[in-house]
């Protein structure tokens, strides 16, 4: 009984092209989580202070264990489900913060306030 528990926690039914989304998904959001708290000035709060992101002493550090623990989540196989959900958040946030205001080229302003900020970089790629 015990055998045929194990054996089924790490079987899959789900086809190759799952799994290679999940692996996909995981070489993203696992080193991305790391490096925010390995580089916290460059890439956890000092990034997120400079984007305009709120309490980003606390921010910077919960989105990187969010990313690697529902990474982790993710490409085991693991409530994939809920795991999604809180990286759909992060991507929503990310895109809303770096994106639309390169998009739109110039800082994000709401009652005089700047809420996002344009990033000043040489290229901003595609």
């Amino acid at each position: 009984m015990n055998c045929d528990l194990f054996y089924n926690s790490l079987s899959t039914k789900a086809s190759c092209w799952v799994m290679f989304i999940r692996l996909s998904l995981a070489l993203v959001f696992i080193p991305e989580g790391i490096q925010k708290l390995i580089y916290p000035d460059a890439l956890g709060a000092g990034r997120f202070l400079k984007m305009g992101i709120p309490y980003a002493e606390f921010t910077g550090p919960f989105v990187g264990w969010v990313e690697i623990i529902c990474g982790s989540l993710i490409i085991l196989g693991l409530l994939t489900r809920l795991a999604a959900i809180p990286l759909i958040i992060t991507m929503l946030v990310a895109i809303i913060a770096t994106k639309i205001p390169i998009l739109v080229g110039h800082d994000w302003v709401v009652t005089k306030t700047i809420i996002f900020y344009v990033r000043e970089l040489k290229t901003y790629g595609f």
